[in-house]
């Protein structure tokens, strides 16, 4: 079976809600297509989705050895923070972060676990750079009012909130 064939077979799964079986099909895909960077990190993401970290965080570092990818060191950084190595979640991030400056939601999570060990004043940064980047600004609002709440302005974090839940699409 060709790769293009068992890639719609993947997404026939996925249209009819059958995450299970997508996952059992990349399985199967990765097992035909070793080498394939797409096929490996889609089996991540539907790891992680059915809630089996440890296989996600496999398959990652196995998309990761194919190709080096700011999309693969972000959902590793998530496999990671999911199985509580939170030191190996912030490298992941900050590595996703450094080969896709512009990538909004790899920057709000590493601001998050940035947060999560201590580091304030760098989460604050990642925060207001996340914002920076961010097209549809409701992200980007939402990162200004956790920086404004952590640096102790709360007026201006239910400013920014609130901006943020009138911009945000009905």
């Amino acid at each position: 079976m060709s790769l293009e064939s068992e890639l719609q077979s993947v997404q026939r799964a996925l249209q009819q809600g059958d995450l299970h079986e997508a996952a059992e099909l990349l399985r199967r895909a990765s097992a035909n297509h070793p080498n394939d960077f797409d096929v490996w990190l889609s089996l991540a993401s539907a790891e992680r989705r059915l809630g089996r970290p440890e296989a996600a965080r496999e398959a990652c570092q196995r998309s990761i050895r194919i190709a080096q990818s700011a999309a693969a060191y972000s959902l590793l950084s998530q496999c990671e923070s999911d199985l509580g190595d939170l030191a190996a979640a912030k490298e992941a991030g900050r590595r996703a972060v450094n080969m896709d400056s512009t990538a909004v939601s790899s920057r709000v999570f590493l601001a998050h676990l940035l947060l999560k060990t201590g580091h304030r004043e760098e989460a604050v940064r990642e925060f207001r750079t996340a914002a920076k980047f961010d097209g549809n600004r409701v992200r980007a609002l939402t990162s200004l009012a956790h920086a404004s709440l952590i640096e102790g302005n709360p007026e201006e974090s239910l400013g920014f909130a609130l901006e943020a839940q009138r911009v945000a699409p009905a």
